[in-house]
């Protein structure tokens, strides 16, 4: 479980270690909300890929261990068992798009996509923003913390609903 408390300690140390981190997923968009809307498994962030070796040093000085076999986007997990979903990117590496999007590893941000600012238990955060967190939410199966996720967007600032989550608009 990755609780409000536990995810302020890793941006805290990450921060200084120096290293720029952006929340990402599920503790986004409850940063976007301003409150905690569900449990998290996980803290998933967004750090350039310039940090990767600042970010996994300071990781592994709070007890965080690899546990994905994915070196762009690696998991990492500590003795208490909470984890973090570490998305590497490079804004040096841009595809195409109509604004372009900073690649590397798995997930390609659209440039602009970091201008979020929320909060965590009251304390400010970067994050993606809710336009971007939304449009992340597709391509891919689904399950119900993305339903939850998108539809709390779409209530809260009115975000169109992808089509693939219009279905579940009524619950």
């Amino acid at each position: 479980m990755m609780t409000a408390a536990c995810a302020l300690a890793i941006l805290a140390f990450l921060r200084e270690a120096g290293v720029p981190a952006w929340v990402d997923g599920g503790w986004a968009v409850d940063a976007l909300l301003g409150e905690e809307t569900r449990p998290h498994a996980d803290l998933d962030i967004a750090v350039p890929l310039a940090f990767e070796a600042r970010l996994r040093a300071a990781a592994a000085a709070h007890g965080f261990a690899e546990v994905s076999a994915e070196p762009h986007n690696p998991v990492l997990r500590d003795e208490l068992g909470r984890l973090l979903d570490v998305h590497f990117f490079d804004p040096a590496i841009v595809q195409d798009g109509p604004q372009g999007r900073p690649a590397y590893g798995a997930i390609a941000y659209d440039v602009g996509s970091f201008a979020g600012e929320g909060t965590i238990a009251g304390v400010p955060v970067p994050c993606v923003g809710a336009e971007y967190l939304v449009r992340y939410h597709t391509g891919y199966a689904f399950d119900a913390d993305d339903v939850h996720d998108v539809l709390a967007l779409h209530r809260r600032f009115g975000i169109p609903l992808p089509p693939e989550y219009a279905p579940y608009a009524g619950s």
